[in-house]
This record gives structure tokens, sequence and C-alpha cells, in this order.
């Protein structure tokens, strides 16, 4: 951190990247939030009343007796699992298992995309009309919750439309076909910045989630895997430039493989822009992370564990990878929908 992020942010946790941050804090909670970083547990803390576990009297020793009379809820852990060879391995597990629920309970995601991300946006926007419900989901182009809506944080913040490109003034991109413009992820982020003022985003807790450019090529044929890939690297410095620490940007799936491709007749074409796409957007991050070492860039490799799930279906109980579960018209009408959505992998 910076001299200024230093004065601004306190490590109130065993992690490092659990900041608090004291402009969201009034004079009390600043005083009280700094004297906690003394807490400690007492000796022989597993078997006592949590009023005797912590040494409350030394922290509330060193607040000023000008003090407010505030109330203040604490929220603390203590482990009274024993070692022995029985739990010995799940003794062990806690550390990451805890990181996990610290990140859910205390990070932010900042989601930008299409169809595979859209939690209802389009839906909205269209005065809830788009897509059908049923058979869709509640405005989402799935069955359920979105992959995002499952991760579980305590915060998610959807910018994502189904049918979005990733630069509308590269591509437009359409939520129903030639009837509703949608903003590209480049647009969907000037949206977030004018929702949120940069000095309320504490980057250090924000993770920002890319996944998209299906549509790119969708919309428009013509146009070559490099420039899609370098529209990605833009979406990265875009938020780079906004003050994000912590992207993930996905892979293209084997785009090939879905459906609506095999309906399309363009099995080939698709295959070939998935994998140059991928490999430019690969060779992107890399020089990109080489010139910006602080900034936390991964990939998803979206396209190796679609290709392992459609190789693997059974394993993975579908039990059909190849055709559409339903096939819908402009129109809304539901032309064929399969018995049961579940065991199908796609749309």
């Amino acid at each position: 951190m910076n001299e200024y992020e230093e004065k601004r942010f306190l490590i109130p946790s065993p992690y490092s990247d659990h900041l608090l941050d004291f402009t969201t804090l009034n004079n009390s909670s600043q005083q009280i939030a700094i004297f906690l970083q003394e807490l400690q547990p007492n000796e022989g803390y597993s078997d006592l009343l949590y009023q005797r576990t912590f040494n409350w009297s030394t922290i509330f020793s060193k607040l000023p007796l000008t003090f407010p009379n505030t109330v203040f809820y604490v929220v603390v852990f203590r482990l009274q699992l024993a070692l022995s060879p029985i739990n010995s391995e799940v003794f062990f597990e806690l550390p990451s298992q805890d990181k996990q629920s610290h990140f859910k309970a205390n990070n932010s995601v900042v989601s930008f995309g299409d169809s595979n991300t859209d939690t209802g946006n389009v839906y909205k926007l269209t005065n809830y009309s788009w897509p059908p419900v049923p058979p869709y989901f509640r405005g989402r182009l799935l069955n359920g919750p979105t992959w995002v809506e499952r991760l579980g944080v305590s915060k998610l913040i959807d910018y994502a439309h189904m049918g979005s490109t990733i630069d509308d003034k590269v591509v437009q991109g359409w939520g129903v076909i030639n009837l509703q413009p949608v903003p590209g992820v480049r647009q969907q982020i000037e949206i977030h910045l004018n929702d949120t003022r940069r000095s309320t985003i504490n980057v250090h807790q924000t993770i920002y989630i890319i996944w998209a450019g299906l549509n790119d090529y969708y919309f428009n044929q013509t146009i070559s895997p490099s420039t899609i890939a370098t529209s990605l690297l833009n979406v990265i410095k875009d938020l780079v430039t906004m003050g994000a620490m912590h992207i993930l940007v996905f892979n293209q799936p084997p785009l090939q493989s879905y459906p609506f491709i095999h309906i399309m007749d363009q099995n080939l074409n698709f295959t070939a822009f998935t994998i140059q796409l991928n490999d430019n957007l690969s060779a992107g991050v890399t020089k990109f992370r080489h010139s910006n070492p602080k900034i936390s860039l991964n990939v998803f490799d979206l396209y190796s564990l679609i290709s392992k799930i459609i190789a693997n279906g059974s394993t993975y109980l579908f039990k059909n990878t190849v055709d559409p579960c339903w096939n819908i018209t402009i129109n809304g009408t539901v032309l064929h929908q399969c018995v049961d959505p579940t065991s199908c992998w796609a749309r």
C-alpha cells in the first residue's frame, strides 16, 4: 500500500487482503477499531466463558474517558477442536475453509459480461418481457440462478446483459435480436463508475469478473480473434485505470460445442475462432502481468473445464451434451422443451 492507503486502511484480520476502510467509520468506531488490534485470547481460552476468553479489560482501559456511550457488536470465533489422529486432517483444512468464509462475508464481486452472467438486467430493460418466464428462470437465460449468484458472496453487483459484446462501439450487441440494444462490457464499466463513487469502492476487497467475447463474433463474423482479444485487454486496462486490484477474466469455452452453433453449421469456423482468441488473450494477459506486477490478474480456463465436461458427460450426470434443451421464437413461443433441463449442459 502507498502512504495514503496505509492511513486509510486497517488490516483487521490475519489476512493482509482483508482491509477496513477508515473513511467509512465515525471517530468512535475508528478508535475502537485501532484498539481491537490488540485483542488477544487469555490463557486457557478454549475452556473459558466468552466474557473471559479475551483481554477485554486491556482494550477498554485504552479508551479515553471522554469516549461516548456506544454499543458495538464484536464477532470473534474460537476453536474447540482438539488435535487427534481422527480429526487432524479436518483441523489443518480449517485455515483454507476460514479464508473462504472470510471471502464470502467480506468481499464484493462486480461482474461484467453477457447472458452467461446476466442476473436479470435485460429482463428489466425489456419491462420483464424477455426472456420468457417460463421456461427461463426469473429473467436469466437459464433454468436457474447464474454461476455468479452461486458464489455465495455477501455483495454481488452484476452489470452483465445478455447479448452484450465487449465494446458496442466496435460491435453492437442486442438483448433481443434487432430490437433491444444493450451496453457492451466497456460501457457496463462506465455505468458502474456512474453508479458508484470511486471513493466508496474498496478495491482491495473487490474482484472484477469479465466473461464476454462470443457475441462479438456472433454479430460480426468478419471480426478477427486478435481484435476481440485486444478489446478484452482494453477492458482490463479500463478496470486498472479505475483502481481495480483483483481481476478475473474468462477465456472462451469450446463454442463449437454449443447446440446453437451446431444449428448454424459453423463448427469449424467457431473452433478456429475460439483457439485463436484464447491464445491471443493468454499472450496479452501474460504481457500485462509483467508490466503490472501489483495487479492480481488471472484467466479462468473455461475452455478446458467445459471440454472435460462434454467429454465425460455421464460423469457429471449430463445425458445430452449435443442437442438444445428448447428452441424459442422471437415472440417467445417454446417450440421444444426437454423433459429434464438439468440433464443438458447447454441451452
